[in-house]
């Protein structure tokens, strides 16, 4: 008997360190394009680049079909796959269950850690499940990330539907132009549909003047307010620069290579207000896990001394 008592002290010391020091979360943000040529791969990577300035650890991982991020972080080189040691696994080996989340972490160019995607291959197609355990594994990414960077590419995919519905933040990139804004609108009216709490924020890029963004954005919101009922906010704007063609001739961020040109500051100004949104959700999400956490933990405790009688 005596024992057991032990047995169950030790038991119920485990449980209380547990309480105190619950597992760690990284924080997602969900960056997908209105339209194809928007620029939200180049959102993508020069904010997980900037994020990274501020002290966070971040993965940047794609699930672009296309693969557009691994190819601008270079990590479709033979040498990529060499220097990481992963032997060229990718996103796909996640979704098949043949690695782990962790497992494929690759280096890219200019310190950033990548998730890379095979691309190119057209016929391939998570299924929900596999999304689901793409979600699921995100979420448990706490010992390699403070925060996740996913890019989506462009439209409102299945898998950026189910990521989006499960990230902290989503920011969706759009130009001005009228069919973008139609294109951005119709893409969150489906999100809220499903997900009616998501925090949108919305980026204009490629855009001539801040005013020409700034007006753009008025009209957004407007219609999402009046007819989703739902509060879109701004992330700012990226204005043309000649440095964004540039970097990408050379494969480098803008944010690295002209760190004070327009576009970078416009990735600042939107990595500033993602910290703030980002803060804001965690701060509720933190006090949901915890209790989530605490009520499992009570449960454990309650069988633990049911057993013991």
């Amino acid at each position: 008997m005596s024992d057991q008592a032990n047995d169950l002290r030790q038991l119920m010391q485990t449980l209380a360190e547990r309480r105190t020091s619950p597992p760690a979360r990284p924080r997602s943000v969900v960056v997908w394009g209105a339209q194809r040529g928007v620029g939200a791969t180049a959102v993508s990577v020069n904010l997980a680049v900037e994020l990274a300035r501020h002290n966070r650890r971040v993965v940047l991982v794609d699930v672009d079909s296309k693969g557009s991020a691994t190819r601008l972080c270079r990590l479709h080189e033979p040498s990529a796959a060499h220097r990481s040691g992963t032997s060229g696994a990718s996103l796909v080996d996640v979704y098949r269950g043949r690695r782990k989340l962790s497992e494929v972490i690759r280096r890219g160019t200019h310190g950033l850690r990548v998730v890379g995607n095979v691309g190119g291959d057209a016929s391939f197609e998570p299924t929900e499940e596999e999304i689901a355990g793409l979600t699921a594994a995100i979420r448990s990414l706490g010992n390699e990330a403070d925060l996740v960077i996913v890019d989506a590419g462009w439209g409102l995919s299945p898998a950026a539907e189910r990521l989006s519905r499960d990230a902290d933040a989503v920011l969706v990139v759009t130009t001005a132009t009228d069919a973008a804004i139609m294109e951005a609108y119709a893409a969150i009216k489906r999100l809220i549909a499903v997900e009616p709490d998501s925090k949108v924020s919305v980026l204009l890029s490629r855009c001539g003047t801040v005013d020409e963004a700034d007006d753009a954005f008025v009209r957004l919101r407007h219609g999402c307010k009046r007819f989703l009922n739902t509060t879109i906010e701004s992330a700012g704007s990226i204005v043309e620069d000649p440095t964004v063609a540039d970097a990408q001739s050379c494969a480098a961020p803008f944010v690295v290579l002209s760190p004070r040109c327009e576009a970078a500051r416009g990735v600042q100004q939107a990595a500033e207000h993602l910290l703030g949104a980002i803060s804001t959700h965690s701060s509720r999400s933190a006090s949901e896990d915890a209790t989530a956490a605490n009520i499992r933990l009570d449960d454990e405790a309650l069988l633990a001394v049911s057993d013991a009688a």
